[in-house]
């Protein structure tokens, strides 16, 4: 695949890839969409065969253990949630860092490292002007993760 072109993922396949034939790879908001641990860990697993070894792999994900943006907190890791932004219902499951560094270790990756990050100071505020309308401070706190191909 050349320099700016595009497919789209069948499932958790990346069938169009060759086995170790990238040299990065960028996950955002795509693993708290998984309904289970096995389907999370069968794109961790996808990734590590198309990276090359010393490739980095990047991840994007809320981190709803550390927002208020949730009226209540799930009863279990893994249960689905519904976050409401504005008028705008998003339908996730709630997964923790640690598990998602468990699952990057199991397939493959070293070096994995986790930072946190907050709306605020990361975008334009007027892209959240639906926190106007939120009962008390809102904050949402963004996870970003990274390991390196064994």
């Amino acid at each position: 695949m050349g320099p700016g072109q595009c497919r789209e993922a069948e499932g958790r396949r990346l069938d169009f890839l060759d086995t170790a034939s990238m040299g990065a790879a960028y996950s955002a908001f795509v693993l708290l969409m998984q309904p289970s641990r096995a389907a999370i860990q069968a794109l961790a697993d996808e990734v590590g065969r198309v990276l090359r070894p010393g490739a980095r792999f990047a991840v994007l994900d809320m981190d709803h253990s550390r927002s208020t943006v949730l009226a209540r907190r799930p009863a279990a890791e893994g249960e689905q949630i519904t976050v409401e932004v504005g008028d705008t219902e998003i339908h996730d499951y709630y997964w923790l860092p640690e598990t998602y560094t468990e699952i990057l270790a199991k397939a493959g990756f070293a070096d994995v490292r986790v930072e946190w990050l907050t709306w605020e100071g990361t975008a334009d505020p007027a892209l959240f002007s639906w926190r106007d309308r939120a009962p008390g401070p809102v904050t949402c706190s963004l996870v970003v993760l990274s390991g390196t191909r064994r």
